[in-house]
């Protein structure tokens, strides 16, 4: 009995020195900030120039990523590299140790298996592994595994670091508004940075405090700060969220505890996005934040740190009032308009939305946000004085009675044009279709007749798709043509007269959201424009009779009754009907103020 044995495997070795000059190698080198240097580099293409000539290699290409991180997949010379590997440019690829490639487990496996399959062979000098020798995956691997711990390793040395520079009352880095960093020296080394209070800042700090104390906004505090032309912490101009931040992470002039005499670090991190690779900022919880007392860093006296927090959770519970339903019909919070007209208008100057400025009051929101660098329209208007001409404006002007007349003229000449197209159509796809059944039947008894032909089966798999197509066609026009006679058009002005009637009368009664809902479909491109002195203001609007249709004029409100006519939404009207419907708008309504 013959018995079958495998040869002994035979261990490649690392590079076979009898190679030609014809070998041709290519290095890639890199460093990151961490303890590295650009000199670092010129070390790794050094050691692998060596390692090249001791074993026959020659050298052509290099690629070297400066101040690049090992977990950034997309590193510009690291991608340059793989384009030449895809186009055969170099046999050999040499590195000084496998992380330079990658600090990234999962980005290594990927990128040397693309080296392999294109035939590549990664020498990777320090760590002395070859992708050729034996166990070469279980060894990347192990040593992937050792770079991106490293990276964690990295991190902790880092963050280790920055918390002991927070107990020494030093900055763990970055700038903060009110101060700034100096040199600290210990036997003229440097040891790191210490915040040091800026006069001038501070000054702009405590304002921002005593103003919000007495009751102004975070906008109206950074119009004022811009109208003066401040700086903000960026250089640029302040917004509300410079000054109010975000409380939960204590973000924002207002919240920042450095005022106080509080130096504080850990509230967020970075951690990678896996699909990305980039990082994502992400909230720490509370209980690991690190407090460290520096009271010599305080500018804002308690007393006024007390009465901002006091507003601001003030602020925060009537919101939350007003979220949950338990506030009183005047209260106010961002969340939603509490008028009709809110949004419906836009300034003419910005595009920005007309909207509530204050109490009873309208005007530009971009002005009002974001002050005068955003919108020099500073005209302000009642706001009941805007509704009432609004509705005055929609019932006789925007949907008069003429208007209704010549969208229901529109109607009826639409009806009748497509009527006629219909049925021209309707009669040629018939014909058609006829022709096709009848060539199908002559398929069919041909080969009932015992005759045989590839010609004539495929034919009729033709004629079979036809008809398909043909039967769709005509099923699409029965659908166009149900408009017929099933469309009383005046019914259709009624129900037009009616749903307005009844709007008109009853959407002073509603809650904003519904009128808001049903004004927004009856009037369209509205727009707010001041007079050159200033003192009056346009408004245009274009109504939408489509509008009209889709109120849905019947809905179940209190004290809101069904018109006696047809309802609109019982109206048949088919689909290309509708899209005349939806063009049958009219000439701009203009009014002043």
């Amino acid at each position: 009995m013959s018995t079958y044995r495998k040869s002994p495997p035979t261990r490649l070795p690392p590079i076979d020195t009898t190679a030609t000059a014809m070998d041709r190698a290519a290095i890639y080198a890199r460093y990151s900030t961490d303890n590295q240097r650009a000199a670092s580099i010129v070390d790794q293409q050094r050691r692998c120039r060596e390692f090249a000539d001791r074993n026959n290699l020659t050298v052509g290409q290099l690629w070297a990523d400066e101040a690049e991180k090992g977990w950034n997949p997309e590193r510009e010379q690291l991608q340059a590299m793989l384009a030449a590997a895809k186009n055969k440019k170099f046999d050999v690829l040499l590195v000084d140790d496998l992380s330079r490639l990658h600090r990234d487990l999962g980005g290594q496996d990927k990128t040397l298996k693309r080296l392999r399959i294109l035939g590549i062979r990664v020498v990777a000098i320090a760590d002395g592994w070859d992708s050729t020798s034996r166990g070469a995956k279980q060894t990347a691997a192990f040593k992937g595994l050792l770079n991106e711990m490293q990276l964690e390793v990295i991190a902790e040395h880092t963050k280790r670091g920055q918390d002991g520079r927070i107990h020494a009352g030093l900055s763990a880095g970055g700038t903060v508004y009110g101060y700034r960093s100096v040199q600290e020296l210990v036997h003229g080394d440097v040891v790191g940075a210490r915040r040091m209070i800026e006069p001038e800042e501070a000054r702009i700090v405590g304002e921002i405090y005593e103003q919000y104390a007495d009751g102004l906004s975070p906008q109206a505090i950074a119009d004022r700060l811009n109208a003066r032309g401040v700086p903000s912490p960026r250089g640029d101009t302040w917004s509300r969220n410079a000054i109010y931040g975000d409380r939960r992470d204590l973000s924002g002039i207002l919240s920042n505890p450095i005022y106080e005499g509080w130096l504080l670090r850990n509230r967020s991190q970075f951690v990678r996005d896996p699909d990305t690779g980039g990082r994502v900022k992400v909230r720490n919880p509370p209980e690991s934040w690190l407090w460290v007392e520096a009271p010599e860093l305080r500018t804002v006296p308690e007393d006024l740190v007390a009465r901002v927090k006091q507003r601001m959770a003030d602020v925060e519970s009537k919101g939350k009032a007003i979220r949950e339903g338990r506030a009183n019909a005047n209260a106010r919070t961002g969340a939603d308009g509490k008028y009709i007209l809110t949004g419906l208008f836009h300034c003419s100057e910005c595009g920005g939305p007309i909207s509530s400025v204050a109490r009873d009051t309208f005007g530009c929101s971009a002005r009002h946000n974001r002050g005068p660098y955003a919108c020099g329209n500073d005209v302000k208007f009642k706001r009941e004085v805007a509704e009432s001409a609004v509705l005055e404006a929609v019932a006789t002007r925007v949907f008069s009675p003429a208007a209704v007349r010549e969208f229901v003229e529109l109607v009826a000449q639409e009806h009748s044009a497509q009527s006629g197209t219909g049925r021209d159509q309707l009669a040629a796809l018939e014909k058609k279709l006829k022709e096709v059944n009848n060539g199908i039947s002559k398929g069919v008894e041909f080969i009932f007749a015992g005759n045989v032909s590839p010609a004539v089966s495929a034919k009729l798999k033709e004629l079979e798709s036809t008809k398909k197509v043909i039967q769709a066609e005509l099923d699409h026009l029965a659908v166009q043509q149900s408009i017929g006679p099933a469309v009383d058009l005046a019914e259709l002005q009624a129900a037009a007269n009616a749903a307005l009637g009844q709007v008109i009368e009853e959407i002073p009664s509603w809650n904003p959201a519904e009128a808001r809902q049903v004004l927004s479909g009856l009037i369209k491109n509205g727009v707010v424009t001041p007079s050159s002195d200033k003192r009056t203001l346009t408004m245009t609007m274009t109504g939408d009779i489509a509008g009209l249709l889709t109120i849905g004029a019947n809905k179940q409100r209190k004290g809101c009754t069904a018109p006696k006519s047809k309802r609109p939404d019982e109206i048949s009207i088919g689909p290309k009907l509708g899209s005349v419907v939806a063009r049958a708008r009219f000439e701009l309504a203009t009014f002043g103020l």
